[in-house]
């Protein structure tokens, strides 16, 4: 349960910090694409600057990001006063939270966009899910292979 939080909450802020950097290398590369009279009206239209876009993708990544964390942890605390949990059941919790998470924030997404918010909860659960998926999978193929060689 440590190594999970350990690696979950470092890689929350690393991966926050990356896209972070992201968010602003790509506003500040559009920035400079724009001619002297774009960039006056994108001044005037109170376009945010590239370091307010950054700073809002790593604090919009990390309260998205730790909500797979919250279900673990509060799996764990939930199991602590009810009698013990298997990890089974705290992974249970823990993806049951990530998914409902995930589909909160496309429904939530749909109302600035187009399209129904079934259709766009199910899509942010669909690459959501992939990309944690991802994840998961790897870590498990590394822990492996630090296994063989340890």
């Amino acid at each position: 349960a440590t190594t999970t939080l350990v690696l979950g909450l470092s890689t929350l802020l690393a991966d926050a910090f990356s896209m972070a950097g992201g968010e602003y290398l790509s506003a500040k590369a559009e920035d400079e694409l724009l001619d002297e009279k774009a960039a006056r009206r994108a001044l005037v239209a109170l376009e945010p600057s590239p370091f307010a876009k950054g700073v809002a993708m790593f604090i919009a990544f990390l309260i998205f990001g730790s909500i797979p964390l919250i279900g673990f942890v509060g799996s764990h605390a939930i199991s602590h006063h009810l009698g013990g949990l298997a990890d089974v059941e705290h992974s249970l919790v823990s993806i049951a939270v990530t998914i409902f998470a995930l589909f909160a924030l496309g429904a939530l997404k749909s109302q600035f966009g187009k399209g129904s918010w079934l259709q766009a909860g199910g899509e942010v659960v669909l690459v959501g899910g992939g990309a944690a998926s991802v994840a998961y999978f790897t870590a498990l193929a590394a822990d492996h292979v630090a296994e063989r060689m340890g």
